[in-house]
């Protein structure tokens, strides 16, 4: 479809800046793909690994792996595409060397942008049922904290609030 999409600006030759900063599926996108979003005039790619860490992409099910987003940020790169990377930290059943993993990673993925989130258990997703369920927060209502600061919603294993929010600062730096 964005191909299609793609072919379309490309035939009626709109001069169009797109951004597609909300990020792709990584698992759809080929070397082809890229290059036809940046004829269509796409100057910036977000790509949302989630996570550093292989437990943690296994077990929030991306459906990839880490050297396919390697992959999609080099061919950004070698076709003049800036790119723009997402990572959430605090998973449940992360220990700090998960969440460092995923620190190493996004530094090593260069791309020109990078967001650290904490994570948040949203009402009506399955994360949120699991954690009432397992015990590691009371059902709630969201206070809006903004992603990037304020405590977690759910108990972490070995890591404080007060060392989340150091990780999370030490990833920016």
């Amino acid at each position: 479809r964005a191909e299609g999409i793609c072919d379309e600006i490309l035939r009626r030759k709109i001069r169009v800046h797109l951004q597609l900063t909300n990020g792709i599926r990584v698992d759809r996108v080929t070397r082809d793909t890229v290059k036809k979003l940046k004829a269509a005039g796409v100057w910036i790619l977000g790509v949302a690994p989630e996570s550093g860490n292989v437990e943690t992409l296994q077990r929030i099910e991306k459906g990839f792996d880490l050297e396919k987003v390697r992959e999609v940020v080099r061919w950004c790169k070698e076709e003049g595409v800036f790119t723009y990377s997402f990572f959430m930290l605090g998973f449940p059943w992360e220990q700090k060397g998960h969440i460092e993993d995923t620190i190493r990673y996004a530094s090593r993925l260069d791309t020109e942008l990078t967001q650290f989130s904490r994570v948040t258990a949203f009402p009506g997703t399955v994360l949120y049922d699991i954690l009432l369920h397992e015990g590691a927060m009371r059902e709630t209502v969201m206070v809006d904290q903004g992603l990037f600061y304020g405590g977690t919603s759910h108990a972490l294993k070995g890591i404080s609030n007060g060392d989340l929010h150091r990780l999370i600062k030490r990833a920016y730096r």
